[in-house]
């Protein structure tokens, strides 16, 4: 009896094993190259950014900002109206600082009264017409700045106004 060789042939689960077995070195190699780059970032490169990005702005002089004051609900009957029209306004000035704020605060009832006194004048027509409320708001400017020292009152606004 002649000894035969026998070629063994492998099947396909016998070829499946060592691939298998790269594929999950190649995974855990990834793995441990991901958390590795995760703890460099962290402990390493992060720090040294966030002291780059914490540091405090370039000072910068600060600026007195303007205050806003509103006289709220100011109503009156328009000129020629004959009580059966009125007008609500409310009126915001823009002033210098927080001592002109008190200022008006404290005058508060001569400018409501100086408002109500120079709008009482205007007509309907001229209360509705779009192209008289910039002059209208320069006239209550200069009816307001007697009571001020001077540059104080900046600037007059109306953020409500409505004619019935």
């Amino acid at each position: 009896m002649a000894t035969e060789a026998i070629e063994q042939v492998p099947t396909a689960g016998d070829a499946a094993a060592p691939k298998a077995a790269g594929s999950r070195n190649l995974i855990m190699l990834a793995m441990a190259g991901v958390i590795a780059g995760s703890g460099v970032g962290l402990f390493g490169v992060g720090p040294v950014l966030a002291k780059h990005r914490s540091a405090p702005p370039p000072k910068v002089e600060e600026v007195k900002s303007a205050v806003v004051h509103a006289l709220d609900n100011l109503v009156l009957n328009p000129a020629g109206s004959g009580g059966t029209r009125f007008l609500m306004v409310s009126a915001a000035f823009e002033l210098k600082d927080a001592g002109a704020e008190q200022i008006m605060k404290d005058h508060e009832a001569e400018v409501r009264d100086r408002i109500l006194a120079l709008l009482g004048k205007k007509t309907v027509e001229e209360l509705t017409d779009p192209a008289q409320r910039e002059p209208i708001k320069k006239e209550v400017l200069a009816a307001v700045l007697p009571v001020f020292p001077k540059n104080t009152v900046l600037k007059v606004f109306f953020p409500q106004f409505v004619i019935q």
